[in-house]
């Protein structure tokens, strides 16, 4: 499992979880997470990746920041690795 992270929407604790996809216990807040992350316009920051977040449901370290940034009420329970991030701790950045 490369993270998990406890979110609150609604009042109702939800978990989101990585293994080679993501994985929701609510169906519904998982479509919900579909919905919002679809209509997000990506800003530009700090690298790598060069933007905040964008829908592509397929890259783990790209849902990760968008689960933190869409359900700021959030607690992590099993934090990713710098390297499932795209940080390499050879870079400078």
């Amino acid at each position: 499992m490369e993270f998990k992270i406890r979110v609150v929407v609604n009042d109702k604790v939800t978990m989101f979880w990585w293994t080679k996809d993501l994985q929701c216990d609510d169906q519904k807040i998982l479509k919900l997470f579909k919905e919002l992350i679809a209509l997000h316009i990506p800003e530009e920051g700090a690298i790598p990746g060069g933007i905040d977040y964008c829908n592509d449901l397929t890259d783990g370290a790209n849902v990760y920041q968008a689960l933190l940034h869409i359900f700021p009420q959030n607690h992590i329970l099993i934090e990713p690795s710098d390297e499932f991030l795209g940080f390499d701790p050879r870079a400078i950045y």
